[in-house]
């Protein structure tokens, strides 16, 4: 039996990511200019932690307020991660201000 290389292989052109946080990822990378330049300003130890990152579809939730503020507001926290109920987070920063 031959077996073509390849034979399971997804194209990604060929489909929508549909993944919402890789995007967001992939925006503030750009923003930064590469995977580096990011990891220096949130000042971990490789862009490595970054391609995890991708990897895993999120970013943990300590770096996403410090991502959006880097960014200016154009890659938002519930963009990054949605496993955090951004809004409670938001609105209970707002009363202990």
């Amino acid at each position: 039996m031959l077996y073509k290389k390849n034979l399971y292989r997804i194209d990604a052109s060929a489909c929508p990511s549909g993944n919402v946080m890789n995007d967001s990822i992939d925006r503030a990378v750009k923003h930064f200019g590469s995977m580096s330049a990011m990891a220096r300003h949130l000042g971990l130890s490789s862009y490595t932690v970054i391609q995890q990152w991708k990897i895993a579809g999120r970013v943990p939730a300590e770096h996403c307020p410090n991502i959006e503020r880097l960014c200016g507001g154009v890659v938002r926290c519930e963009d990054l991660n949605d496993r955090v109920d951004w809004a409670f987070v938001r609105a209970s920063a707002q009363v202990t201000s």
